[in-house]
């Protein structure tokens, strides 16, 4: 389990940068090789702005969906019809 214990550690940090973080879920799948493990978790979408400041990603259409999510948190009207 040496990749949940990365994970972990990731966890850990981001929580020292005050960037809050669902829980790890574990999903299984096949490879050639058999079966394996894929651990993951969410930033919290309170945790984007402070996510972006702080971490931001290299993969630009990472990037663009994070300030997407970002514009549209901070946005104080209502743009899609009831």
């Amino acid at each position: 389990m040496e990749h949940k214990r990365i994970i972990n550690e990731i966890k850990q940090l981001l929580k020292e940068l005050k960037i809050e973080t669902g829980i790890i879920t574990s999903t299984l799948y096949s490879t050639k090789k058999g079966m394996k493990n894929k651990f993951s978790f969410n930033v919290y979408k309170e945790s984007y702005l402070n996510f972006y400041t702080k971490i931001n990603f290299l993969h630009p259409e990472k990037a663009n969906r994070l300030n997407a999510r970002i514009e549209t948190q901070q946005r104080s009207n209502r743009t899609r019809p009831k």
